[in-house]
């Protein structure tokens, strides 16, 4: 005969159960957002660097010979795509002349290679497993181009560019007459700043120019901009 004790027993033993099986997904869920969580970027060292410039070299086609990469410079941002942890590097040398970006997977290999981005440096990570960094787009005798860009992950291995703005671009007027004093020093100069919050790109630009007959350059500030990344 079941008695009242038995029957709570009973319920009890099923509502332990209940909770246990409902604990098992959820710690496993707060274990993995753990790992997320813990995904670090980390200094590689030099040695690796100088390895990661030549993997560079290679995918760009330019693995014939052993290319030379001096002052070279790194940055580092680590992010999660999807459960993966991949570390993105920003390799800079020759005075913005060369470098590019690499994705490198838990064991230091290469995921991918982008090549077209030298000067590249100040990588961050800019969220959901995008990056943000600058790069040198052009750099000559009175004309300096340097960008912002957002590179966004379609996969841990397949990296495309989802946005980008100027960061400093400068246009000095050459080849004016040595009697034109008026028109000694005009130029213009673009800045802006890049800013991730959420899923938006916040830009602040700011303009230093000097035009024809000023004698000291003034600034223009442009203000804020807003656009929202994909994710």
């Amino acid at each position: 005969m079941l008695t009242l004790a038995k029957l709570v027993v009973g319920l009890r033993g099923l509502l332990l159960l209940a909770v246990a099986s409902a604990q098992g997904p959820l710690e496993q869920s707060w274990r993995g957002l753990r790992d997320v969580q813990t995904c670090q970027a980390s200094s590689l060292g030099d040695s690796v660097y100088a390895r990661l410039a030549d993997s560079l070299d290679l995918y760009a086609g330019r693995g014939a010979e052993k290319q030379l990469h001096p002052n070279l410079r790194a940055s580092t941002a680590s992010v999660n795509v999807g459960r993966s942890c991949v570390q993105v590097v920003a390799l800079d040398w020759d005075g913005e002349l060369g470098g590019g970006v690499l994705v490198l997977d838990v064991k230091g290999g290469v995921l991918d290679a982008e090549t077209e981005y030298p000067g590249a440096r100040a990588v961050v990570a800019a969220g959901r497993g995008r990056v943000a960094f600058t790069y040198t787009a052009v750099k000559g005798s009175g004309v300096y181009d340097a960008e912002h860009v957002v590179l966004c992950p379609l996969s841990r291995d397949a990296w495309v560019e989802c946005f980008r703005t100027t960061a400093d671009r400068l246009a000095r007027v050459s080849g004016v007459g040595p009697s034109d004093t008026a028109a000694f020093g005009m130029m213009m100069e673009q800045f802006g700043e890049l800013h991730v919050v959420g899923d938006t790109a916040v830009i602040t630009r700011r303009i230093v120019y000097q035009k024809y007959g000023q004698r000291h350059p003034e600034e223009f500030q442009q203000g804020v901009s807003r656009v929202l990344l994909p994710h």
